[in-house]
This record gives structure tokens, C-alpha cells and sequence, in this order.
């Protein structure tokens, strides 16, 4: 691991500490293991899904640099012709 990953990675687990999290292994019934989290959901409901960052983070992010659309006509578009 590059020093200034390591050197980050040591910054946000003093600011935020790992979590346990307790979860079934391999299958809903599997049994039951424990693991610290690195990274957690900010709302504190434990692991981050796979659709967190998309929801979250970059749509979020898209909405901060993109522009609303001005108000206009509506463009409609006619599919191309096959003949």
C-alpha cells in the first residue's frame, strides 16, 4: 500500500473508529460472524450497499455541478424512418 494511502487511511479510522458488525456468513442462515467496518453508512444503519455511493454521494454530486434545465418547449423526437 502507498505511504500517503496508508497515511489516510490511518487519518479516518482515528476520526472515525471501525464498527462491529455482527452478520450471517455465506447465507441469511449461515452463522453468525463479527467484523470491523472501516467505512459505515453515514446514518448509522451499519453496512454500506452496493447502491449507497450512486444514491448518496454522486447523484448528489451531479446535482451540486449541474445546472437545472431552463424552463422551454418541449422537444419531442420522431423515431427514424425504415423505408
Amino acid at each position: 500500500m502507498p505511504d500517503r494511502v496508508a497515511q489516510a487511511l490511518k487519518h479516518h479510522t482515528e476520526a472515525f473508529p471501525p464498527s462491529e458488525v455482527t452478520l450471517p456468513w455465506l447465507r441469511p442462515n449461515g452463522s453468525l460472524v463479527t467484523k470491523r467496518l472501516l467505512f459505515t453508512r453515514l446514518d448509522g444503519a451499519g453496512t454500506i450497499r452496493r447502491t449507497d455511493f450512486n444514491t448518496r454521494a454522486w447523484k448528489s454530486a451531479l446535482v451540486a455541478v449541474i445546472p437545472a434545465p431552463e424552463p422551454g418547449p418541449t422537444v419531442t423526437r420522431q423515431p427514424a424512418s425504415t423505408a
